[in-house]
């Protein structure tokens, strides 16, 4: 099988390779993703479910939530790398110490082994949400709640 480098050298030189090179961009800005989707729509074909979301080019809700997760449970190693103890790598949260969630200027951290959640203000943020509130943490809480559901996590009690 070749390599992705000789597929699109293959490409470039106007042969068939074995497969159509894709590039879908290190930094995924959308422009790629924009162009892939609009191939596979011109083929005919549907977008595959590791491309849901939206592209940072498409125009986004200012409303909307952002979502990332972190974990404290990595440790550094002799060899100056940081790792996991296989003990702390378990269901429901694996690796993930705390998801943060960001509302227009409002954020919200939920420490995923004690379940309590942490809000405030995001200091000198400018008004990203004309016209409209943050939700309360509690709304946050459930949104949140249901996106992890909505992709399979078996939330413990007290969620």
């Amino acid at each position: 099988m070749p390599t992705p480098r000789e597929r699109l050298i293959t490409a470039l030189n106007h042969r068939e390779p074995d497969r159509v090179p894709i590039d879908l961009g290190g930094n995924q800005t959308g422009i790629h993703r924009i162009a892939y989707e609009k191939l596979l729509d011109y083929l005919g074909l549907p977008v595959p479910d590791w491309m849901e979301g939206s592209s940072l080019l498409q125009p986004v809700d200012p409303a909307r939530i952002i979502l990332a997760g972190g974990t404290r449970k990595a440790s550094r190693q002799d060899n100056n790398l940081f790792s996991l103890s296989a003990a702390s790598v378990k269901p429901p949260f694996y690796q993930f110490s705390y998801l943060t969630a960001v509302q227009c200027s409002r954020w919200h951290s939920i420490n995923l082994d004690q379940l309590n959640m942490k809000s405030d203000w995001v200091s000198s943020a400018v008004d990203p949400c004309p016209g409209s509130q943050p939700a309360a943490p509690e709304q946050i809480r459930e949104q949140v709640g249901g996106w992890l559901r909505d992709r399979g996590y078996d939330l413990p009690a007290g969620w």
